[in-house]
């Protein structure tokens, strides 16, 4: 069978694409629930305790940010870079009916993520440099192929995580809870730890 579509009008749905970038911007609990803005750069934003639920922010720039508290569960964040960016308290992880955020390939540099909830998150490959995580939960997380280098994360929680392949180099993890996974076997220790 042969569709004739000359001379026909297609009409494309509507997208949620973005075309701004949130640069410096002033938007402090603004809701992004959902919204399609992946690539977008939110460098400089004041961003506390926005809501990014179920947004895709693959590949989005949030150099510098303040995510103070901000709400990521459900997000697509794969590729996403946090370079210098504040997200103490920032919720990545899984909370009732929502869903954790999907962090694989995503980047943490100089970044603050203390008392962050990554719990249930996929962050396969997730770079992790230069980065103070004191309190953060990571209790069931898919971590493998991670990398810890120049890391503070005393009390940090691991409870059931898959940090297979998870490497450490010069990170400093006291007090961190273990229970349900085996750091002697499964880490990759590159020396310098405080385990």
């Amino acid at each position: 069978m042969t569709v004739a579509l000359a001379g026909a009008m297609l009409i494309a749905p509507a997208m949620a694409w973005a075309t701004t970038d949130y640069v410096g911007g002033n938007l402090p609990g603004h809701s992004f629930r959902g919204e399609h803005l992946d690539h977008v750069d939110f460098s400089r934003a004041n961003l506390g305790n926005a809501d990014f639920r179920g947004a895709d922010l693959r590949m989005a720039d949030f150099t510098k940010a303040t995510l103070v508290g901000a709400n990521f569960r459900g997000a697509k964040l794969q590729g996403a870079r946090f370079v210098r960016a504040n997200a103490t308290g920032a919720k990545f992880g899984t909370k009732g009916k929502d869903k954790a955020a999907n962090l694989d390939d995503a980047a943490f540099v100089r970044a603050t993520i203390s008392k962050a909830l990554f719990n249930a998150t996929n962050a396969r490959n997730v770079l992790f440099r230069d980065v103070t995580m004191a309190g953060t939960d990571f209790s069931g997380a898919n971590l493998s192929g991670a990398v810890m280098r120049d890391v503070v994360g005393t009390g940090a929680i691991f409870t059931n995580a898959n940090i297979t392949r998870l490497l450490l180099t010069d990170t400093d993890l006291t007090g961190a809870t273990w229970m349900g996974t085996d750091p002697g076997t499964s880490i990759i220790n590159a020396g310098g730890n405080t385990l």
